[in-house]
């Protein structure tokens, strides 16, 4: 990723648990990342359960509304596709 190679990362459990996994890694900060425990809670809590997404390692998860995030204004437009229809699509 460092050297501009990458042409496609996916990610779905990974970044529930650590939503700024990119940011982390492009900063070099790797031992900083949030790991999944991969217990399948957050996925498991909505197909089976029927109740919004928690995660073991993210308390934040399905609780977002409550925390006031002051995001940063994106400068310049971008043409995206997601792929997907499971965690990794949202």
């Amino acid at each position: 990723m460092r050297d501009g190679k990458t042409d496609l990362v996916c990610l779905a459990r990974g970044l529930i648990a650590d939503p700024y996994w990119p940011n982390k890694v492009r900063e070099g900060r790797e031992e900083d990342i949030r790991k999944c425990i991969r217990d399948n809670r957050c996925i498991e809590n909505v197909v089976i359960d029927f109740v919004p997404m928690s995660c073991t390692v993210n308390p934040i998860v399905g609780k977002e509304r409550g925390y006031q995030v002051k995001l940063p204004r994106v400068t310049k437009k971008k043409r995206v596709l997601v792929l997907g229809r499971g965690p990794g699509g949202m």
